[in-house]
């Protein structure tokens, strides 16, 4: 970093924050402000250069996922009535996970009509099974492998093995899933910090477990 620029007050102190690079000095412990910025800047170019790899890591999940489900199901497998669950009683309100599922593929919906409104003035959409799948979030792929879609007749384990494959510790659909989720929830929220420019994302990066496929399934 530079030692012409006068760092405080108004660099520091205003337009970076102070409560901004706490954290910082947390981790990297610097000398003084001339290495505080140069750390903050330095972890925002190591952040950059990871998230295309998570981005890539999450639209492949979610490709697999549809690529399978869509021509088994139909293009909007996730519409009430076709995307199953295992506790399923008459009048009474899904578990989370499926809500979870539902809500993101109504808010993707909603969010590609409001593009279409917004950018073109486009008022009557009708959105397409890949434009709604493009908006969907992160999270909705984590929803979607909970344990309330395995079971007979269920996408898993039906259509685990189409999705996930190559070399994996089990066989046991509960316990794939399982892992699977968590793997994706690590993912998710690894990457929702590098999105943040949060200090230290570098060291982490080593533990990420950032395949996500797996062998075919046996129920």
């Amino acid at each position: 970093m530079p030692r012409t620029i006068a760092y405080r007050p108004t660099l520091v102190d205003e337009l970076i924050t102070n409560e901004r690079l706490n954290s910082y000095k947390a981790v990297f412990n610097p000398a003084d402000d001339i290495e505080l910025v140069g750390a903050y800047l330095w972890n925002i170019h190591v952040c950059s250069t990871l998230y295309p790899l998570l981005s890539v890591a999450e639209v492949s999940l979610r490709n697999a996922i549809d690529s399978v489900l869509a021509p088994m199901l139909g293009l909007f497998w996730w519409k009430k009535g076709t995307l199953f669950y295992k506790s399923y009683i008459a009048g009474v309100d899904p578990p989370f996970a499926v809500q979870a599922v539902r809500k993101n593929f109504s808010s993707a919906t909603e969010q590609v009509k409001r593009d279409k409104r917004s950018r073109y003035g486009i008022y009557a959409v009708t959105p397409s099974h890949h434009e709604v799948i493009a908006k969907t979030e992160f999270s909705t792929w984590e929803f979607i492998l909970d344990q309330e879609f395995r079971g007979p007749g269920l996408i898993w384990p039906t259509y685990l093995g189409q999705v996930f494959r190559g070399a994996w510790p089990t066989a046991k659909t509960k316990a794939m899933l399982s892992s699977t989720k968590d793997r994706v929830r690590t993912i998710r929220e690894f990457r929702n910090r590098v999105s943040h420019h949060e200090p230290g994302m570098a060291s982490r990066m080593k533990t990420m477990p950032l395949r996500i496929c797996m062998k075919r399934s046996e129920r």
